[in-house]
């Protein structure tokens, strides 16, 4: 007979099952608005301030305004006209040329003026031409077809003279073919005149200040030199007849208004930008 063995009761414990701890989420603290610092907002009277300084720029004026400034051709004046009508002169501001008599004169010619060459016939334009190589203003050698760049130039530095001594480019080019304002017959005065090279490097500087770049065209600084040395031998001339006369503006006050003048629209908006630190240096205080 077989051997009975007690049966085993025990049924084995289950195996035991370790569940990881809950992972807790990091809290995430989203900030509040930051409560305003003190200063960041300028004071009314700083506000007043700088709108005064704003509004002391003509350019910048001008935009709250229906006025237009127009600039006479190679002297520090300007005329205001009316934006609808600029036939209409609101006031004049600047220079003005003493005749002979004690007479003084605005100046009859202003910015673009010097562009009515270009509206005449081919016939007209080379008597003109012709008339203003005998005059001196006009040195280099004209063909029929040429581009009209350095006539347009050199008429406007034959309207220049004429603002400066209160005559008609007419009046005036007819007295310089016979008194030429350059070495074109002998025995004539001499004139000293700034240099061309450093004249293009002060409009440069110039229009950086006033436009923020000083890569204006060639062509725009050869016109500018040419004007400003007209200025320079007109004044000579003048101050050898005695009298009391007014010298030509330096070179970087010249510079300056012929770029802002010939820019306008660029020109206002860089000093807008610039004016407009001074808000945000205002409202960073």
């Amino acid at each position: 007979m077989a051997e009975r063995r007690p049966r085993n009761t025990d049924q084995g414990q289950p195996p035991t099952t370790t569940v990881p701890p809950t992972t807790v989420a990091p809290t995430t603290t989203i900030p509040g608005p930051a409560a305003p610092k003190q200063g960041n907002l300028p004071s009314p009277q700083q506000v007043q301030d700088a709108l005064d300084l704003l509004l002391q720029n003509p350019a910048f004026a001008g935009l709250f305004s229906n006025e237009q400034r127009i600039s006479a051709l190679g002297v520090p004046g300007s005329k205001v006209v009316d934006k609808t009508d600029p036939s209409r002169v609101l006031r004049y501001e600047g220079f003005e040329a003493v005749t002979p008599t004690g007479q003084k004169v605005q100046p009859k010619y202003w910015d673009g003026d010097q562009y009515i060459l270009a509206t005449y016939g081919p016939e007209r334009q080379a008597t003109l031409i012709g008339q203003l190589q005998k005059a001196g203003y006009l040195t280099d050698k004209h063909k029929p077809g040429d581009p009209l760049t350095k006539p347009i130039a050199a008429f406007a530095a034959l309207m220049t003279e004429s603002n400066l001594v209160g005559q008609t480019w007419e009046q005036m080019l007819t007295f310089r073919q016979t008194q030429p304002i350059s070495g074109v017959s002998s025995g004539l005065q001499s004139y000293r005149v700034t240099n061309p090279l450093d004249l293009r490097s002060v409009f440069r500087k110039a229009a950086q200040d006033t436009l923020g770049r000083g890569d204006i065209p060639r062509d725009q600084l050869d016109r500018m030199v040419n004007a400003y040395q007209q200025a320079e031998r007109s004044y000579q001339q003048k101050a050898a007849g005695g009298g009391t006369v007014t010298q030509a503006p330096s070179a970087t006050t010249f510079g300056e208004e012929q770029i802002e003048k010939q820019n306008p629209d660029e020109a206002t908006a860089y000093k807008f930008a610039e004016y407009a630190q001074v808000f945000e240096r205002l409202l960073g205080q």
